[in-house]
């Protein structure tokens, strides 16, 4: 008799067993079998952090200093009279008063403009960005008569890439932005100049204020 009832318990508990094993009475709710990639501790699992969700390289720290020219040739290196202001010339900075303007005489000058800056290695992104306006009255006949080019230099003034030309042909009515990366030369120094060539003949007259040379991390 007792050996009937303990047959009894036995075969309720294997039923009990097999109800828990398909999701205790949740219909549709079966295990998932173990290689099925869910199973794993949360801790195991790797996370890689996005480099735009805030997180890393969510700081931008600037390089350049003086970039709007307001304390006058302050950390510039220039040639000629390229930083100047409304009252000297009597066209207007972009913001503030004071600007860089190359060229305007119609004859042949040459004026640069120049400024060094060590982009740290940890940096996540470097960009270049500036301002720009070009008048002119060279003819279209003319071709690239006046030119501004923007170089990126080693610390030791070798050229390394030349980042833009403006020209006569390339007027502005206003000022513009110019963004360039400069990413790829991370950790080293480099040089940003500017150089404004103008001929002989009828002026051309290139603006530039706001420059900046900043970096992520």
């Amino acid at each position: 008799m007792k050996n009937s009832n303990i047959t009894k318990w036995v075969s309720a508990l294997s039923i009990l067993a097999i109800g828990a094993g398909c999701g205790g009475g949740d219909e549709g709710a079966h295990n998932p079998p173990a290689d099925a990639g869910i199973d794993a501790p949360l801790d195991a699992v790797a996370v890689t952090p996005d480099a735009g969700d805030g997180g890393s390289c969510g700081t931008t720290t600037e390089l350049m200093a003086n970039g709007g020219f307001e304390e006058g040739n302050a950390t510039w290196t220039t040639s000629g009279r390229v930083i100047t202001n409304m009252g000297q010339d009597g066209y207007p900075a972009r913001a503030g008063t004071f600007k860089a303007y190359f060229g305007g005489f119609g004859y042949g000058n040459t004026g640069t403009l120049s400024q060094k800056a060590a982009l740290p290695a940890e940096a996540c992104k470097a960009t270049l960005s500036y301002w720009v306006r070009v008048l002119s009255d060279e003819p279209d006949s003319a071709g690239e008569a006046d030119t501004l080019t923007v170089q990126l230099r080693d610390a030791n003034g070798a050229v390394l890439e030349t980042l833009s030309k403006l020209s006569n042909r390339t007027l502005s009515g206003s000022y513009i932005q110019k963004t360039v990366d400069l990413t790829p030369y991370k950790g080293k120094t480099v040089e940003v100049r500017f150089v404004g060539i103008e001929d002989r003949q009828t002026p051309t007259s290139f603006f530039v204020d706001d420059v900046s040379l900043s970096y992520t991390h």
